[in-house]
């Protein structure tokens, strides 16, 4: 087994598949993270990716907002564009061989319009103060990204192709 941080790999391809459950969000440097990925992949090795990731653009001031809450809360700067993924993945050697929207097998909970709106002020006021506060704060963002088809849970399949 090695313990290492994914943005500095400690081997030589010797790995057939290289999992990252819910943690390719965490990546300051996306590129970084999967160019080690490839280095540790053998020829025709799996990278399988399961993560949140942005697929559709923020169209006002109040959707951009809950998506920074999401990403300075959980601390997820690698939540980006699929396509974005996907052409990164290309520039670190891998070819995209599926993806998949999981994003309906999760169980949203959606709070009326009335009661979201006065629990996000709520937790606005002390998220700075409580880290719990912040987490349940940019957990309610993620909700209604995912809710607002902002953001999707997907699977997504590399193969190292040199």
């Amino acid at each position: 087994m090695i313990t290492a941080d994914f943005h500095d790999l400690p081997c030589t391809p010797c790995f057939h598949i290289a999992v990252a459950i819910e943690a390719f969000a965490h990546s300051h440097d996306p590129q970084r993270a999967l160019e080690q990925a490839h280095a540790a992949l053998v020829p025709g090795g799996r990278l399988i990716i399961c993560d949140d990731v942005v697929v559709r653009a923020s169209s006002n001031a109040a959707e951009e907002h809950r998506l920074k809450v999401f990403r300075e809360g959980w601390r997820v700067p690698g939540v980006q564009p699929l396509d974005k993924t996907i052409a990164a993945a290309r520039r670190a050697g891998f070819a995209l061989r599926t993806t998949r929207d999981l994003t309906g097998a999760l169980r949203l909970h959606r709070l009326p319009r009335l009661l979201a709106g006065a629990a996000r002020e709520g937790l606005r006021l002390v998220s700075g103060v409580h880290p719990f506060a912040q987490s349940i704060s940019s957990s309610v963002a993620l909700q209604e990204c995912l809710a607002r088809g902002m953001i999707a849970y997907e699977l997504i399949v590399f193969e190292k192709t040199t």
